[in-house]
């Protein structure tokens, strides 16, 4: 689209150039015709004929002018037509990118929700064992912790405490 107003603005200067020169030829022929006449002095022929030249040159500005408004509106109604055309794509973009990522999601939470992942033997037999193994180490740990207050000066030594503290950090770390 751009190619083509440039195309325009190439025709409509070629044109106006053209009817330039056949203006200017024109002009030419008729001051020798109205010369050879002579019914008025030479400066009076000169006078006219400069008027109708400025006149003429006038008109071809004028044609130049409207010329170049014509071009920019259509150059802007070209940016806009471009911005809008934009602006829509974006949008659909937007669009495409919502439902893919909607149906990506309801396939994703519609697959968990199948029966091999939601009643899976393996993975309530591994989490029964992860309970049963999380059971034994907080009532160890209940344990240890309980014999803390089992230390009671004089009776606990700073060797009892270390040990304890050590069995305590075994635990946490197990």
């Amino acid at each position: 689209r751009s190619n083509k107003i440039s195309d325009l603005r190439e025709q409509l200067n070629e044109t106006e150039k053209q009817r330039k020169e056949q203006i200017s030829e024109l002009f030419k022929h008729y001051s020798a015709l109205f010369h050879e006449i002579a019914y008025l002095n030479a400066d009076a022929i000169n006078l006219l004929m400069d008027l109708e030249v400025h006149t003429s040159n006038q008109l071809l500005l004028t044609n130049y002018k409207h010329y170049a408004n014509i071009i920019s509106q259509i150059q802007l109604e070209n940016v806009v037509r471009l911005r809008q055309s934009r602006v829509r794509w974006e949008e659909r973009l937007a669009t495409w990118r919502d439902l893919h990522t909607r149906q990506t999601t309801d396939k994703f939470t519609a697959f968990m929700n199948t029966p091999a992942i939601t009643d899976c033997p393996d993975i309530k037999a591994i989490s029964e064992q992860m309970k049963c193994e999380l059971n034994g180490l907080v009532d160890r740990r209940f344990n240890k912790l309980q014999t803390v207050r089992e230390l009671k000066p004089p009776s606990f030594t700073c060797k009892t405490v270390l040990r304890w503290y050590e069995e305590v950090c075994e635990l946490s770390l197990t």
